[in-house]
């Protein structure tokens, strides 16, 4: 029996009807797939100088924001007047914005600064914001100087600016529990900033000396894409100042031989014991030592007996290496404590 024509056309209908939907489907699907989930964040600017009008200068920084950013869905809001002002801004992105400063304190021990006043701060400003632009290659979207909780240097300069890098900002700090011996602070931070320069770091910001109580606290910023953090390493303890300064002169001498030395070797005073230490600040272990086995009851009797033991070690464990006495590490206050070689290598 043959088929009328309308069953055919029927037929036709509704295969049209199910490709039609099924590429409905399709496309549905396919837009999903491909189409961007938008998300909301945040940026924050606080303690920001109270010399601008704060609803204004929001709606500048909106406008700056949108445009280094290339985001349509964006708002400025001014969020606290008083002594410094406080903005944020809001924004709708697939991801969030990459945020580039160097207000980079929030996990260090000792919230210091870099300058003593706000006015040495902002004299400093033009040439910090030329090194981020430099090192980093971003435009800077903010920048300027405010005050953090530290009695003696409290004043930092803050730069911000968004995207992929070239080097990225960093800040070190260390304290030392001891206070200078010989040294003053100006050839302690010379010392460091050349150390760096030797390791790599191109943009070297400011290094400065903080206290932490009456302690020294060594802080630096830098751009690098390494890290240069100093750990700092107690070579010697020793009951005299005098024999303090010749073990790091010899221990300089000797790391001076190594591919990476210390950033700095120097004599202490070990903070509130009689002792004295020789401290390497280090980066990257090369300061570590060995010690002998064999122990001694005062640093006579050790020294006494050490070229002999330096002999044996280097020759037993090939250690290459130059020695010296050490009271035990541990040891806070000046007694008749164990005294130990300790061996310096020399590569």
């Amino acid at each position: 029996m043959k088929k009328s024509k309308r069953s055919k056309k029927s037929k036709k209908s509704r295969n049209a009807f199910w490709a039609g939907l099924l590429s409905f489907v399709f496309m549905t699907l396919s837009f999903q797939a491909h189409a961007t989930i938008l998300n909301p964040y945040r940026y924050e600017i606080k303690n920001y100088p109270a010399e601008v009008d704060c609803h204004d200068f929001a709606l500048e920084l909106e406008t700056k924001f949108k445009s280094l950013n290339q985001i349509d869905q964006a708002k400025g809001r001014c969020v606290d007047i008083g002594e410094t002002l406080s903005f944020v801004v809001e924004y709708v992105a697939e991801i969030p914005v990459e945020v580039v400063t160097t207000d980079l304190y929030g996990s260090a021990v000792v919230s210091g600064g870099w300058f003593k006043d706000r006015a040495s701060c902002i004299q400093g400003l033009d040439a910090a914001v030329e090194m981020f632009e430099q090192a980093t290659e971003l435009e800077v979207f903010t920048s300027y100087c405010y005050k953090r909780p530290s009695a003696r240097r409290p004043w930092v300069t803050k730069i911000d600016g968004f995207g992929e890098h070239q080097l990225k900002p960093r800040v070190a700090q260390q304290i030392m529990l001891g206070s200078f011996i010989n040294e003053t602070e100006e050839t302690f931070i010379r010392d460091i900033r050349t150390s760096l320069v030797r390791l790599g770091a191109k943009f070297i910001g400011p290094v400065f000396i903080n206290y932490w109580m009456s302690y020294p606290e060594i802080g630096y910023l830098y751009y690098s894409d390494q890290i240069f953090y100093p750990k700092l390493n107690v070579i010697s303890k020793v009951h005299n100042k005098e024999l303090c300064l010749s073990q790091a002169e010899l221990i300089k001498r000797t790391y001076s031989r190594h591919q990476n030395p210390p950033l700095k070797v120097s004599c202490m005073g070990a903070g509130i014991s009689n002792l004295f230490e020789v401290i390497a600040l280090d980066t990257n272990d090369s300061s570590d030592f060995e010690r002998s086995a064999e122990t001694f009851a005062n640093f006579q009797s050790c020294e006494a007996k050490r070229p002999a033991l330096a002999a044996f070690y280097n020759e037993r464990y090939q250690l290459k290496a130059a020695s010296l006495c050490s009271q035990e590490l541990e040891t806070t206050i000046e007694l008749e404590k164990k005294w130990h070689v300790h061996f310096i290598s020399e590569s």
